[in-house]
Formats: C-alpha cells, structure tokens, sequence
C-alpha cells in the first residue's frame, strides 16, 4: 500500500495515511477553502485500498451527525458527545486525560483495531 501524506496549512491539516508505518493521523485545523477538493485524495486513497466506509466526517459539531461511533481528542467535542448519549472512543491526549470511564486510543490504527472486535 502506498503512503498518502498531505501537509498542513492554515486552514487545512495534516493528513499521513501510512500503513507500513502503522501512521494514520489527521491533525490541525480543518477550514479548506474547497473541502471536497482537500479531501478528494484521501477518499480515493480509502476506495482504491477497499477500506470500507459510509460516511467520513471532519466536524467540530459531530453531535448532529448520526453514526454509530465517534472518535474526537477534544474535551469540548466529547462532553457534547456524551450529553447526547453518543459513543464515543476519546484519542488520547494530555488535554483530555480528565474524562474518565470512556475507551481509549493511541492512533487511528489502534481505533481500527477496536472497531474490527
């Protein structure tokens, strides 16, 4: 499988999809001025490795979006999370390491891991 990096701006992020390495991250601020342009890689790059999805959602409002599991780091996001009764898995950092009794994961690869049982 081939790597996709994307590199950060101001009003996008950092996108690694490196499966050799076991690297998946989205990190930074996430305002393209084009989202479907910005995103368009990393979606063919799911399709053409058959990861299967319905939907991929970037959002700091995932609590109008309905899916069965949401994954966020921020503290904010996850309290309004939880106050709708969403499931939510917490990516660990240090700025959230307050919130307890939730599952946690290190890396995207490790939330893959989790959903796969």
């Amino acid at each position: 499988m081939e790597k996709l990096i994307i590199e950060a701006t101001v009003n996008s992020p950092r996108i690694v999809l490196d499966p050799e390495e076991k690297k998946f991250e989205f990190s930074g601020e996430s305002r393209p001025e084009n989202v479907r342009n910005f995103y368009l890689p990393v979606l063919e790059w799911l399709e053409k490795y058959d990861i299967q999805f319905d939907e991929l959602c970037f959002s700091s409002r995932k609590e109008i979006i309905d899916c069965d599991v949401y994954l966020d780091d921020d503290p904010i996001c996850i309290e309004r999370l939880l106050e709708h009764n969403k499931r939510i898995v917490i990516r660990d950092q240090a700025w959230n390491r307050h919130i307890s009794d939730i599952e946690r994961v290190k890396s995207l690869a490790d939330f893959y891991d989790l959903l796969r049982k």
